[in-house]
């Protein structure tokens, strides 16, 4: 049971991490590290200009 908890509770952690991620990319210029040609229609929704 004890595990079940942590593996979900990591699993949220992780989401939440990319869906941030995500967010960043979306409202920032191409990057050298992280250049993307074209972004998903999921992502581009995220952008808050």
């Amino acid at each position: 049971m004890e595990k079940k908890s942590l593996v979900n509770r990591a699993c949220k952690a992780i989401v939440a991490l990319s869906v941030k991620a995500a967010t960043k990319e979306a409202n920032s210029a191409c990057s050298f590290w992280s250049y993307q040609s074209k972004e998903p229609d999921a992502v581009k929704k995220l952008r808050k200009f």
